[in-house]
């Protein structure tokens, strides 16, 4: 069946947790090596965390990937 400019279609949405962050588990692993720094990501807003979860998972490498994981702990353990 094709749809035409006057087809009803049916559409549904489901609600989740905006404040939901999903975190890798390689950046998880990162943050329980260090109580403080485990904090200061607790602390974040949950759209300041999606910002540094993108950053790191744009790396095109494991190698740019585990960079700016560290970095990501150096700023939050400052």
């Amino acid at each position: 069946a094709l749809l035409t400019e006057t087809s009803l279609v049916e559409v549904s949405f489901e609600i989740v947790d905006g404040d939901l962050v999903e975190v890798p588990e390689d950046i998880a692993a990162a943050l329980e090596r260090d109580q403080f720094t485990a904090f200061k990501w607790d602390c974040l807003t949950p759209g300041m965390k999606r910002g540094f979860l993108h950053q790191i998972n744009q790396a095109k490498t494991p190698e740019t990937r585990s960079k700016r994981i560290g970095k990501l702990m150096e700023k939050l353990s400052a």
